[in-house]
C-alpha cells in the first residue's frame, strides 16, 4: 500500500484494485501475505514489475531483468515481459542474448553511449549474414585462425576444436559459412563500428 500511495493512488478502493490487478498480472496474488524476505530472486523481480504496473504506465524500462535468476525463473520472467508488453512499450537493457531473442521485436545496440544500430531482429541478423564461419581442426590450426580473426566461440570436439568466428571473406579452405545468431550479429555490429572509428 505505501508504494501505491507514492504512485498517487490516494483512494483506498483504487489502491486495493490496483494492487490486486498488478499482483495477479505477475502471478504473486497468492503470495500477497508472504514476507518479501522469503521471496526468491524471480519473485522479487516480479514484485518490482508489479510496483511499476500500479499506475498502468505506457512505457516500462527494465534493466538486466533475468540476471541472477535460475533457468526456470528466466523463462517465467521472459513470458511475463511478453505479456506486459501488450499495449505498452517495454525497453529492456540487457547483455543476456536469450532475453533479446525471446522477448524483443526491435533491437538497439549502444556503444559508449551512442546508438549504433536500431532495427528488427531480422535486420540485425542480416548485418552478419555471410560473415560467420566455423572451422574444426587441431588446436594448432584453430589457434592460427584465432590470431587472425575475431573468435566468437570455441568448442572442444574429438580430435581438436570447433571455432566460430567473424570474417568478411572465406578465411580458410575448410571453413564453413553458418547462419548468424543474435550474439554473432551483436559482435559483428560492435566490431564493424569499432573499425569505423578514427
Amino acid at each position: 500500500a505505501p508504494m501505491a500511495i507514492m504512485k498517487g493512488l490516494r483512494r483506498r478502493t483504487a489502491r486495493r484494485e490496483a494492487i490486486e490487478r498488478a499482483l495477479r498480472q505477475v502471478n504473486l496474488w497468492d503470495e500477497r501475505k508472504t514476507p518479501i524476505g522469503n521471496f526468491s530472486g524471480g519473485m522479487r523481480q516480479r514484485l518490482g514489475i508489479a510496483q511499476t504496473l500500479l499506475t498502468l504506465p505506457r512505457i516500462v524500462i527494465v534493466d538486466e531483468p533475468t540476471a541472477g535468476l535460475d533457468p526456470k525463473e528466466r523463462v517465467n520472467f521472459r513470458n511475463l515481459l511478453a505479456e506486459i508488453s501488450r499495449g505498452r512499450i517495454v525497453i529492456l537493457s540487457t547483455h543476456i542474448v536469450e532475453d533479446i531473442s525471446s522477448s524483443c521485436n526491435r533491437v538497439g545496440i549502444m556503444d559508449k553511449g551512442r546508438l549504433v544500430f536500431i532495427g528488427s531482429l531480422d535486420e540485425l541478423l542480416k548485418t552478419a549474414r555471410g560473415k560467420v564461419w566455423e572451422v574444426t581442426g587441431s588446436p594448432e590450426e584453430t589457434q592460427r585462425l584465432a590470431e587472425r580473426h575475431r573468435v566468437i566461440s570455441q568448442t572442444v570436439v574429438s580430435g581438436g576444436k570447433r571455432v566460430r568466428f567473424l570474417s568478411e571473406t572465406r578465411p580458410a579452405k575448410p571453413a564453413t559459412l553458418v547462419e548468424p545468431t543474435v550474439e554473432d550479429a551483436y559482435l559483428y555490429v560492435r566490431r564493424s563500428r569499432a573499425a569505423e572509428k578514427p
